[in-house]
């Protein structure tokens, strides 16, 4: 068998194989499975009171645009104090 036939026996086979009408997408209701009475659900339910009292650890307010990268002749406290005069409590480092 040389190339060209190669190619065109591999084109009509292509052809017959995508020209074949494909299987329509249909749901498929899948059994109960082990565990599903423990397992959590999707939604929790609508009864359960959730618990929403802060705890012991502080909220950091960070900006990106206020960043903690190293810059010649300026000291990490300065910036330091320039995001906290901005309202921010974190700062992000780049390096």
């Amino acid at each position: 068998m040389n190339r060209r036939r190669a190619l065109a026996v591999g084109a009509l086979t292509t052809g017959l194989v995508s020209s074949t009408e494909p299987q329509k997408a249909g749901a498929v209701n899948f059994p109960t499975q082990w565990g599903s009475d423990f397992i959590t659900p999707w939604s929790p339910p609508k009864d359960l009171q959730h618990d929403l009292t802060p705890g012991p650890t502080p909220v950091r307010l960070s900006c990106s645009a206020y960043r903690l990268h190293r810059e010649p002749d300026v000291s990490t406290e300065y910036k330091i104090r320039q995001i906290r005069d901005k309202g921010y409590t974190a700062g992000e480092a780049d390096d």
